[in-house]
């Protein structure tokens, strides 16, 4: 008799500044280092080419860790809100940010939240209640 092992490997994106690391209906944005405006624009970016290669027919959730993220210098954090992200937003219905126990992110990041009747935002102090509050949603936690 024959044993099969199967190796599922996960879709990342690595950069200098954050990893995207796909799954089949949740998307972690793991951030470090410190952004500006130019990091800002290539993660969105980024996040519309995702979207629309795996999420654009399908509900999805959103982890975005910033434990390990230095902050956004003023002009990134303001372009945040303002960048054009109708293609993300689409079909986005849950965005779970990970702040851990840091007062200035938690600021930060409240400042950042876009506010979306479409999608549902929340701040989590570790990435595991970020994932535990996504599966009692009904995410799963599938490679891509």
């Amino acid at each position: 008799m024959n044993e099969y092992t199967y190796v599922t490997l996960t879709m990342k994106i690595q950069t200098d500044f954050y990893t995207l690391t796909l799954y089949s209906d949740v998307l972690l944005v793991e951030a470090f280092a410190s952004w500006d405006e130019t990091v800002v624009e290539d993660l969105f970016t980024r996040l519309k080419e995702v979207t629309r290669t795996y999420y654009h027919d399908k509900e999805w959730g959103l982890i975005t860790d910033a434990t390990r993220w230095l902050l956004n210098t003023p002009e990134a954090a303001q372009s945040i809100p303002k960048t054009d992200n109708h293609e993300i937003r689409h079909t986005l219905r849950h965005h779970a940010w990970v702040a851990g126990d840091s007062e200035i992110k938690k600021w930060q990041i409240s400042q950042m939240m876009m506010t979306d009747k479409q999608f549902e935002s929340r701040v989590f102090q570790s990435v595991d209640d970020a994932w535990e509050w996504l599966k009692s949603l009904g995410y799963q936690i599938i490679p891509v």
